[in-house]
């Protein structure tokens, strides 16, 4: 009980010396605002004119500052007005320009396609020529190979008759010296001897001229 008593006294003159500190300390703030204040204030009605002559110049100076600031931003206002104005018609010309690639554009994608399908159809006649003369070259090497077996057989027939010719060159030849001796006989051996030769003279050229003829068919 006598803690708690003394707990309390000693709380009490605790709280007695923070409001004895504190009033004396809110009293000199307040001194020293006061005093503050009054060293603000102006003294005389001589301060006050100049004060207000003060106000008035700052008022004249930002005045004239912020109509210096208002003609530049017009200014400025002004100059981006006529950058957009061009800047408007260069985004006109820009547009007219970009209409006009785009017909082009489209003019240019039509003549492709006219050229690619004039492209596919002169591949397709280019195949089809190709294959006609390949076809061609074809039936002129088989129409070559036929006639070089025809020049082959015909060469061997011509050949063979340049062989059977001089034959005949031969046999004439030894009919002219049997005639020349005969021409030493009697007349009438002469005619028989002649009839016998000229028979069998005829008989081989008949032969001969047939043979030719098989081996030419």
């Amino acid at each position: 009980m006598y803690m708690g008593i003394g707990f309390l006294f000693a709380v009490l003159t605790l709280v007695a010396v923070l409001v004895a500190v504190i009033s004396r300390i809110h009293d000199r703030a307040v001194r020293l605002t006061t005093s503050r204040l009054l060293a603000r204030l102006p003294q005389s009605m001589e301060e006050i004119e100049a004060d207000k002559d003060l106000l008035r110049a700052e008022f004249a100076m930002s005045t004239c500052r912020f109509e210096k600031s208002l003609e530049q931003l017009k200014h400025k206002s002004t100059e981006q007005i006529v950058e957009l104005g061009k800047r408007g018609d260069v985004i006109n010309r820009l547009k007219i320009n970009r209409d006009a690639l785009n017909v082009e554009l489209t003019e240019l994608k039509a003549q492709l396609e006219m050229l690619k399908a004039d492209k596919s159809l002169r591949c397709a006649e280019f195949a089809m020529s190709t294959c006609r003369f390949e076809k061609s070259l074809e039936q002129l090497r088989h129409k070559s190979t036929d006639q070089v077996v025809e020049l082959g057989k015909r060469a061997d027939v011509i050949n063979r008759l340049k062989i059977n010719r001089d034959a005949l060159k031969v046999e004439l030849i030894e009919l002219n010296a049997q005639l020349e001796a005969l021409k030493q006989k009697p007349i009438a051996s002469r005619g028989s001897a002649k009839a016998s030769r000229a028979r069998s003279s005829r008989g081989r050229l008949a032969a001969d001229s047939n043979d030719a003829k098989q081996r030419a068919l």
